[in-house]
């Protein structure tokens, strides 16, 4: 008997999650307000190079996906 197995690569991010709007509009207000990046990453719990990051956008970024998981053909194949 065999079966096929397909292994998915792992998730390579090293964030939990993605800033959302309104923590976005935060992060501009504040720096608006002359906030520095290191305060206001510390005191929102993010990395300053999230917030560094977050300041480059001039609006809120929406979710991209990148790769093709749907696409990708991986099989291993073992018997029983």
């Amino acid at each position: 008997m065999q079966h096929e197995v397909c292994l998915l690569p792992m998730n390579t991010s090293g964030g939990n999650e993605m800033v959302n709007g309104s923590l976005w509009h935060e992060i501009h207000s504040r720096f608006k307000l002359k906030e520095t990046r290191k305060s206001i990453a510390r005191s929102l719990g993010l990395d300053v190079r999230t917030v560094r990051k977050v300041l480059k956008q001039s609006e809120p970024a929406p979710y991209h996906r990148t790769g093709n998981r749907r696409g990708q053909t991986c099989t291993l194949t073992f018997g029983i």
